[in-house]
């Protein structure tokens, strides 16, 4: 509590106290928090009934707006009605029990929140320390609703992502089914008629008797030969019987002996041999992919060979198609591509991940490239139902 001028003049020697009464003052009126010393009051039964403030500090002045002379010498009943049982209440138990005790307090009337601190430095006294938090508080509100808001958006994109992808395993799926349409059709109707076609033809060379007529007829079948032939080939290129009926490691076998007789490329197959379920659609995409990949090896790596691995592990089965050829830069094909919206490699990359897989393009320029196609293969009892 503070002395008043007249008081320190009746010390003798006072000197020092003068001087830390000096210190405490400076210290009392620049606080940047608000300050308040009351004193308990009795009613005529000797019973703690109230409390009056004893004094403020500038800083209570400024936070409440309420001036040291409207408050000193009052009571709490007198200075905040509205409060005054909370107040007194709270008050009471710190100056009884000597217990510390802190508080956060709302003002409805300048809609402000106080973080407020009581004391009791001496019996039948109790000291209030409060500081203005409301901005503090309200900071930390909008950040708390800003990161709610947030974990809504990344759940909401999740979602979003989840539907995309969905949609985009199912497109994966009706391109395979519809590539076995077409290649159906290829064998069954066109392939057909170009049989029955030569079937007249010889029939009609028989009957003719013209030298030139025959002539003309053999040209006209090897024409259908040749037609023939490359329905066959286009027709084991969208999808290959083998594919079905032996399996991904026999249908990428194959595809390599139809590179090495078209492009000459060596393709170099090396399987761990352990089961990889995969459901028929997509031992399609990826086998599709293997071929994009193999006939990139053979059109711009500049080498003659490739290699190919299969194998499984934890219920994923990795395919690995390297070389040793040029390679080049990963980054730079990614920025060309993206700018003139081409397919190919990356395009490989777009159809396996729709299928929740992965690819990992490996290149350096003078030092072969490796590309990685991971994808989760069938549980056991996906299989089960599959076979």
């Amino acid at each position: 509590m503070l002395f008043s001028q007249r008081a320190l003049s009746m010390i003798p020697d006072n000197s020092e106290l003068i001087k830390s009464e000096t210190r405490y003052r400076q210290l009392f009126e620049n606080m940047t928090q608000a300050f308040a010393l009351h004193e308990m009051v009795y009613d005529e039964q000797g019973h703690p009934a109230d409390y009056r403030f004893l004094e403020v500090n500038p800083c209570f002045e400024r936070l409440t707006g309420i001036p040291a002379a409207a408050v000193l010498g009052r009571t709490v009943r007198e200075v905040l009605p509205d409060t005054e049982s909370y107040w007194i209440e709270t008050f009471g138990r710190v100056a009884q029990s000597g217990v510390p005790a802190s508080y956060r307090n709302y003002s409805q009337e300048s809609d402000s929140y106080y973080d407020t601190w009581a004391f009791s430095p001496a019996p039948g006294l109790c000291a209030v320390l409060f500081t203005d938090v409301t901005e503090s508080k309200r900071a930390v509100d909008d950040l708390h609703q800003e990161i709610e808001e947030r974990k809504r958006a990344e759940k909401d994109l999740v979602e979003h992502q989840q539907k995309i992808q969905t949609m985009a395993f199912d497109l994966s799926l009706a391109e395979e089914r519809e590539r076995g349409r077409i290649a159906a059709e290829l064998h069954d109707q066109v392939g057909q008629r170009l049989i029955l076609c030569k079937m007249k033809l010889n029939a009609l060379a028989s009957q003719s008797g013209s030298a030139h007529l025959d002539c003309e007829v053999d040209e006209i079948e090897k024409l259908v030969d040749q037609s023939l032939q490359d329905i066959r080939s286009l027709t084991f290129q969208l999808r290959p019987p083998i594919l079905a009926t032996a399996g991904l490691e026999a249908a990428i076998k194959w595809l390599g002996e139809e590179l090495m007789n078209d492009h000459g490329l060596g393709v170099y197959v090396v399987d761990d041999q352990r089961p990889k379920p995969l459901a028929f659609e997509i031992r399609s995409v990826i086998f599709q992919a293997v071929r994009e990949l193999l006939l990139n090896v053979s059109k711009h790596a500049c080498i003659k060979s490739a290699r190919v691995s299969l194998s499984e592990e934890g219920g994923v089965m990795s395919i690995c198609v390297s070389d040793d050829g040029i390679g080049f830069d990963v980054s730079l094909e990614k920025s060309r591509k993206a700018k003139a919206g081409g397919f190919g490699l990356f395009s490989v990359q777009q159809r396996i991940e729709h299928l929740g897989g992965q690819v990992f393009i490996d290149s350096t320029p003078g030092r072969g490239t490796r590309a990685t196609i991971s994808v989760p293969l069938l549980q056991r009892e996906q299989a089960r139902d599959l076979s």
